[in-house]
């Protein structure tokens, strides 16, 4: 039996592509169908609006593969709040410990997250130099999981 059951995903730049678009955009539909169909609910976790969350899903064609879509408006606090992430999780009947978090950027998508009890993959294609320094911290702030591409989130799963 799997310990996880859902997959969280921060949208910009995890999903909505800013470079190699193209690219991007087939990886996140490919990595987001399978996991679909390997049985895991799926949800963004946006600080966009929800207006500009469902546009930016939509450019990417990624809607059919969202279950949940969770947004500041949801919850009146921004990433790397709890609130976010407890209500994603909540919305797809899962508990915090059954949800995997995949994302960019640290503080934002890493340490919201493990405060919840989640687990975390930190994609790293743009690691900054103090996220090197803080990854140090790893039991505590760093990642569960650190990758360079989305489509690593699948062995990810294997593992769990």
């Amino acid at each position: 039996m799997k310990n996880i059951k859902a997959v969280l995903f921060d949208l910009d730049s995890t999903l909505f592509p800013y470079f190699k678009v193209s690219e991007h955009i087939k990886t996140a539909k490919m990595t987001l169908q399978k996991i679909k169909r390997l049985g895991y609910k799926v949800g963004v976790v946006s600080n966009c609006n929800l207006h500009e969350a469902l546009d930016k899903i939509k450019i990417i064609g990624i809607k059919k593969f969202v279950n949940i879509i969770v947004t500041p408006e949801n919850v009146y606090n921004k990433k790397p709040m709890r609130k976010m992430f407890f209500k994603a999780a909540k919305k797809l009947d899962v508990e915090p410990f059954q949800t995997l978090f995949v994302g960019d950027r640290l503080i934002h998508d890493v340490w919201g997250p493990k405060l919840c009890g989640m687990k975390t993959v930190l994609i790293k294609e743009k690691l900054k130099i103090y996220h090197k320094l803080i990854l140090s911290f790893k039991p505590i702030f760093g990642p569960d999981f650190v990758v360079s591409d989305l489509r690593e989130v699948l062995g990810v799963l294997r593992r769990l």
